[in-house]
């Protein structure tokens, strides 16, 4: 299948074009930084760590992506399930 819009710049904007699922763990960061995050089977909530080391817990819904970009997504405080990264 050709694509349109290869030539153009495909930015953290951009609809996403990659995704894998997460699987949350207290220390592993992710392999790569998501464009976003969403929980594809039950919402809840998800305990983050930023590039500054700071932790943070947002509530996820499920199936609504939530625009952050963050290095680790913590097994401890996460109640959201099938957390899937867009990239």
């Amino acid at each position: 299948m050709s694509d349109p819009y290869a030539t153009h710049y495909h930015g953290v904007e951009s609809p996403s074009k990659r995704w894998a699922p997460i699987t949350p763990h207290d220390t592993n960061a992710l392999a790569l930084l998501p464009k976003q995050i969403v929980a594809s089977t039950t919402a809840g909530n998800v305990s983050v760590v930023g590039d500054d080391g700071t932790t943070a817990t947002f509530y996820l819904a499920k199936g609504v992506p939530l625009a952050i970009r963050p290095n680790i997504i913590k097994s401890t405080g996460t109640t959201a399930a099938g957390i899937v990264a867009l990239y």
